[in-house]
């Protein structure tokens, strides 16, 4: 276990807020979870604090926040496991506002913080001229994972998995109650290759380079919804 204290935590929430990374939120003894992302980090020598997106139905079961504690967890981009509390709080409109935690504590192990996708989501990319399906096993804000689906020949499986090997115009499509939602990458770039009998052969982790900002926000809109979803269904169980 690493502990973060000091200037770290300014660095540490300016860097997820930069790359709107989804943290979970829990409240211990309330039975509450969700997901969230911050919004804003405030610096000064006497009181900083962050501000994160306020879930719909928080205010409405907790009304004011007064000492209520609350546990955060997230996984960096080095797919480690970041953790940390503080308790109480203003909410602002939408947002909630709370005094930055004593420590942040980065555990020395990986977790595999997978941001789950509706069944069927896929991927759509060209290699020579032919458009190829990718079973997509998770997604982020930043990337995501995934397996081929179908055949490729070998040269054409050598070429496409290699480290550093950039595609562009990808379409990625996640099935929805009879309907879909579509996005479009303009770029993205091979960053990982796993091997192994846990996961799919040929399964590799791409890097969005490039995102239109509309297609951006209506990416991370759709992600939070819909693991906003998916941490209400299984609370319900």
């Amino acid at each position: 276990m690493e502990k973060f204290e000091g200037k770290n935590i300014a660095d540490i929430l300016k860097t997820i807020k930069k790359d709107k990374t989804l943290i979970k939120m829990r409240l211990p003894g309330k039975d509450y979870e969700c997901l969230t992302i911050i919004t804003d980090v405030l610096t000064s020598r006497h009181k900083s604090a962050f501000m994160i997106d306020s879930p719909k139905d928080f205010q409405p079961a907790f009304g004011g926040l007064n000492d209520i504690k609350m546990h955060f967890e997230f996984t960096g981009k080095d797919n480690l496991s970041y953790t940390f509390k503080t308790s109480g709080g203003e909410i602002h409109n939408d947002e909630i506002k709370m005094k930055f935690p004593d420590f942040i504590n980065r555990k020395q192990r990986r977790k595999d913080f997978r941001l789950e996708v509706p069944p069927g989501t896929s991927l759509h990319i060209k290699i020579n001229s032919k458009l190829l399906k990718m079973t997509v096993l998770d997604v982020s804000l930043g990337g995501t994972l995934i397996a081929l689906v179908g055949q490729m020949s070998e040269s054409e499986n050598k070429q496409f998995i290699k480290i550093g090997e950039c595609f562009e115009d990808i379409e990625l499509i996640f099935p929805m109650e009879g309907k879909s939602f579509k996005s479009q990458i303009k770029e993205a770039t091979i960053v990982r290759v796993i091997k192994g009998s846990l996961k799919p052969k040929n399964c590799c982790a791409l890097q969005f380079v490039s995102i239109d900002k509309n297609e951006e926000k209506a990416l991370t809109k759709f992600i939070y919804k819909y693991q906003q979803q998916l941490l209400r269904k299984r609370l319900r169980l």
